[in-house]
């Protein structure tokens, strides 16, 4: 009898995924990772991300860049052309094979080529959709162009990002990174989990519209209750202090910056503690939230005094030690070298065939009893095509 922890956990089930650069490839990398069999669908020019920077060690063929590599490990890759008659048959065909369907195309196009939900539905009845857009597949704006950057400003979210800088007044700023995107991805994994799990339990397969504009209302949930209900718009903040408490913010130290957010007067005392109980620090002047407040510049002077004289991770060490609420801005190029990190194994040295040594980003999540490691590497254009489809190149 096979032992259940050699399987994972959607290791019989097929996806095919079909969308290009963050969102969708970061929903079938999910996938993958959880045991699922995803083939990349791909124009025949390829995924967009194929061109994207950053290059492994400057390399710039189809398979170097770093983004694409991440997005598309684990997957097996295929080339269709859908605007071929001979082609989008071959896709049909596909669909009545695979159990889940994940496509991030615009829905004019969808329509034109006979792939709407409601006729995906008719042809293949037992196809799970799970479609992801900047806009979702109603609506005035349902067909409009969408990158990661249109959608976080579209949401309102740049207005308020960052949330402390030096001059408030100063343009938005974009999150780095493609965050809107591969929160998309993230969400559309979910749905695909619970569309199957929908089917196995009632035999019935689910068609899913996830539009990135919505989800991102889901994370700015306090802020659109602030303004539903109480009229206010909360803007971003400068140095100054937002409310009474102190300490409360981002200091610098001696070589960068932590965070202390010390509300309660135990966690006040907690953090004298971990100063080592200085004279200045045992005043009476500090001794509750109201006198701490009330002689809040005095006392951000003398902790600034403190802070600057030692480093980031000292101070961040000794807060933990004393159940300080506080963290460390760690910066990135020292991230790899976190000890937590390091003892969870975040990432693994693979060596690819062509591009050599290459850090791989494992799954969060560990389960009980299983090893991870990678099936494959992000495939070449078109590499399984005969494989899959039958042919080498589709024609």
């Amino acid at each position: 009898m096979p032992n259940p922890l050699d399987t994972q956990l959607l290791d019989n089930v097929t996806v095919l995924e079909w969308g290009e650069f963050v969102s969708v490839p970061a929903c079938g990398r999910l996938l993958a990772d959880l045991g699922a069999q995803v083939i990349k669908l791909e124009p025949p020019d390829g995924d967009i991300a194929r061109r994207a920077p950053p290059f492994v060690r400057g390399n710039r063929r189809p398979e170097a860049s770093a983004l694409f590599q991440h997005l598309n490990l684990g997957k097996r890759g295929i080339t269709l052309d859908v605007s071929s008659t001979k082609q989008l048959a071959l896709l049909h065909t596909l669909l009545d094979e695979v159990e889940v369907l994940v496509e991030g195309q615009r829905p004019g196009l969808m329509e034109a080529l006979g792939l709407d939900h409601a006729s995906l539905r008719r042809r293949h009845p037992k196809l799970n959709v799970v479609s992801v857009t900047p806009f979702g597949k109603t609506g005035p704006y349902r067909d409009w162009h969408g990158a990661d950057i249109v959608v976080w400003a579209m949401s309102g979210i740049a207005t308020a990002h960052p949330r402390h800088v030096p001059e408030p007044h100063l343009q938005p700023l974009a999150m780095p990174g493609y965050a809107a995107d591969t929160l998309a991805g993230y969400y559309a994994a979910s749905a695909v989990m619970a569309s199957l799990v929908r089917q196995w339990r009632t035999g019935e397969p689910s068609l899913a519209d996830l539009s990135a504009l919505d989800l991102l209302m889901s994370i700015l949930h306090v802020r659109v209750a602030g303004y539903d209900f109480e009229g206010k718009v909360h803007p971003r903040v400068g140095d100054a202090p937002t409310s009474r408490t102190v300490p409360w913010g981002l200091y610098p130290c001696k070589d960068g910056y932590v965070g202390l957010f010390v509300v309660q007067d135990a966690q006040w005392q907690s953090l004298v503690r971990a100063m080592g109980a200085p004279d200045w620090a045992q005043t009476p002047l500090f001794a509750n939230y109201n006198s701490r407040a009330e002689n809040g510049p005095e006392l951000t002077t003398l902790l600034q005094t403190w802070l600057s004289e030692r480093k980031m991770l000292e101070i961040y060490e000794a807060c933990m030690a004393n159940d300080v609420p506080s963290c460390a801005i760690v910066p990135f190029k020292d991230v790899e070298r976190n000890p937590q990190l390091l003892s969870r194994k975040a990432w693994e040295i693979a060596r690819h065939p062509t591009l050599g040594k290459l850090p791989v980003l494992r799954p969060p999540y560990r389960w009980a009893g299983q090893q991870w490691s990678p099936k494959r590497f992000a495939p070449k254009l078109g590499e399984h095509n005969k494989a899959i489809l039958g042919v080498s190149v589709p024609r």
